[in-house]
């Protein structure tokens, strides 16, 4: 089947351009073909030469197709750069632990977040997001190289009650922003303090957003946890470091905090979220114990966990330093707290 053959030729390709899909007869489409359906690619072909179908009415679907490349227009010259690019200010992202060179000397602007906490287990607390650090006017030496650790998301408590662990400090050069505190445990009921403050359970208050001193040039972002409830049992969410972690109530278990807000990649993101806290029984409101935006988890109750006991909390996302949401419960032993997520390091020059 292909243009060249004359029964075949009423058939056109959207931009004019000749088609084909054999050289030689085959035996599909068969008769049950329908206009403007797919073909199934009958097999893997073992090369171009090969290729076999069925028809089948309008019987296959796929989130991949065998397609030609349609004709492009021959390209606009023009001296002004796309969409105002320019690569020597052009963002450089960091998602592992490296040596970064500097290309030549100047200034560049530096966005540092630490890694996420775990959320604890069993109706813990949401872990802590990573705090955020940004400096705008960072001078660097040409050819000089300059250390850059990503800070690791804590691991979340095991569904026995433990604690969620603290995430990582992230770093570029003498530049460091801490990793999140841990959701709280059993044995530990207050929320652990870290870059943003891990969430309360039973009754006991947040982590607190540790001490850290900005360098001249920079700022440091980061919020207390959310208390947990007694009596109820909800769990509080962990600090964002844009936003406190919000407290547990006697139906609602707390939302982690909003991230920070920065455009140094190019686009508008939120880093940092905290995890969202975790319920006993009864459970908490499906809508609560969400994780904050800027890659928080939620906790274990939340949305469709909702229907099911014992549930874990969701991972925060890497790359961002979201906590992890805090496990739920009916009684005894429970979920686990999730993991919280990786840190990031992210540089442009100004």
């Amino acid at each position: 089947m292909n243009s060249a053959t004359a029964a075949q030729a009423t058939w056109q390709t959207a931009d004019g351009e000749p088609w084909w899909l054999r050289s030689t007869r085959y035996n599909e489409p068969n008769g049950d073909y329908t206009a403007n359906c797919y073909l199934d690619l009958w097999r893997v072909p073992s090369n171009e030469n090969s290729v076999t179908w069925n028809d089948g009415s309008c019987s296959y679907h796929s989130k991949s197709y065998y397609c030609q490349n349609v004709r492009k227009a021959a390209p606009v010259t023009s001296t002004a750069p796309p969409w105002n690019y320019n690569a020597q200010t052009a963002p450089v992202t960091l998602k592992d632990s490296t040596a970064w060179v500097a290309p030549r000397s100047g200034t560049i602007e530096v966005l540092v977040v630490g890694g996420g906490a775990g959320g604890g287990g069993r109706s813990g607390g949401g872990g802590g997001g990573g705090s955020v650090l940004v400096h705008s006017t960072y001078a660097v030496t040409a050819k000089k190289s300059y250390q850059v650790k990503i800070g690791a998301g804590g691991a979340g408590g095991s569904g026995s009650g433990a604690k969620g662990n603290n995430g990582g400090d992230s770093s570029f050069d003498s530049l460091v922003a801490k990793g999140g505190g841990g959701g709280a445990s059993d044995a530990h009921q207050n929320g652990y303090d870290g870059g943003n403050g891990g969430g309360g359970k039973y009754g006991k208050v947040g982590g607190n957003a540790a001490a850290q001193k900005a360098p001249a040039g920079a700022t440091i972002h980061g919020n207390k946890g959310g208390s947990g409830t007694h009596g109820t049992w909800n769990g509080g969410g962990g600090g964002g470091a844009g936003a406190i972690g919000q407290s547990g109530t006697s139906t609602h278990c707390g939302n982690g905090g909003l991230g920070f807000k920065s455009s140094m990649s190019g686009q508008s993101v939120y880093y940092g979220g905290g995890g969202g806290g975790g319920s006993h029984n009864p459970k908490c409101h499906r809508d609560s114990g969400s994780g904050g935006i800027g890659g928080g988890g939620s906790g274990g109750s939340y949305a469709t966990k909702n229907d099911k006991n014992n549930q874990p909390g969701s991972n925060g996302a890497d790359g961002f330093g979201g906590g992890g949401g805090g496990g739920s419960t009916d009684s005894s032993n429970g979920g686990a707290g999730g993991k919280g997520g990786k840190g990031i390091v992210i540089i442009r020059y100004t």
